[in-house]
């Protein structure tokens, strides 16, 4: 566990809902929409990035 950031890993409340860290993964542009539609890819861009519980 780091010094700087005891609490990086612990679960925090927020707005009524328990976050299993402190870990989150910023909204941004990933260019695979089709006809500014996500699809199968797109879906499977952030199931990735899902994976290890950072969270969207």
């Amino acid at each position: 566990m780091s010094k700087l950031f005891p609490r990086l890993f612990s679960p925090v409340r927020l707005r009524g809902h328990t976050l299993g860290n402190r870990i989150v993964f910023e909204a941004h542009t990933a260019n695979m929409a089709s006809d500014g539609v996500p699809g199968d890819r797109h879906i499977a861009y952030y199931a990735e990035r899902a994976i290890g519980s950072a969270l969207l």
